[in-house]
């Protein structure tokens, strides 16, 4: 599928005066495309999600994931810094910018866009199997971990994000 319909994702500051005169802000809100124009763009049927899979077009698939790494915040001289080839490449003229660069081929090579939240206490008391390698005070080892492997397995660096890693986590086996 070459083209595709589905409206972008973007977050964009707006203020609206409702009917009764009342201001609303939108600057937070984010659009949503209709459920039916991601089904188009995946090529798949409403009646799809009720069996255990379905087959997707490859492209409505990486404009949905594109619009989500869309939202990702990627600190620019963090990347540019992390990834020399990129840095490289942006001085070369080749990419535009890290943000380019994350959005259309980082991402998929499995980048990371800015550092990553990591509390070490929470990470090493949140999982056991860390104690036979690391002594509790290796912040930097922890750290050294969790941004090489442990983000890639789905643990979370805080508590905050502890919640979304175990829900995708427990989704991706789902699936896989």
């Amino acid at each position: 599928m070459e083209s595709i319909v589905v409206a972008a994702l973007h977050r964009k500051p707006v203020s609206v005066a409702s009917a009764a005169g009342v201001r609303q802000d939108f600057s937070t809100d984010v659009y949503t495309p209709p459920v039916s124009q991601i089904f188009a763009a995946l090529e798949v049927s409403e009646t799809a999600l009720n069996g255990a899979s379905a087959q997707v077009s490859v492209t409505g698939l990486r404009f949905l994931i594109a619009e989500i790494v869309k939202q990702m915040t990627v600190d620019d001289r963090w990347y540019l810094e992390r990834y020399p080839d990129v840095h490289a490449a942006v001085l070369a003229g080749d990419v535009a910018s890290a943000r380019e660069h994350f959005e259309t081929t980082g991402f998929l090579e499995g980048r990371l866009p800015r550092p990553l939240s990591f509390d070490p206490v929470f990470y090493y008391e949140k999982y056991a199997d860390l104690a036979g390698a690391f002594e509790k005070d290796d912040t930097e080892g922890l750290r050294r971990h969790f941004e090489t492997t442990g983000y890639y397995e789905g643990r979370a660096g805080t508590s905050g994000h502890f919640a979304d890693a175990e829900r995708w986590r427990l989704a991706s086996k789902d699936v896989g």
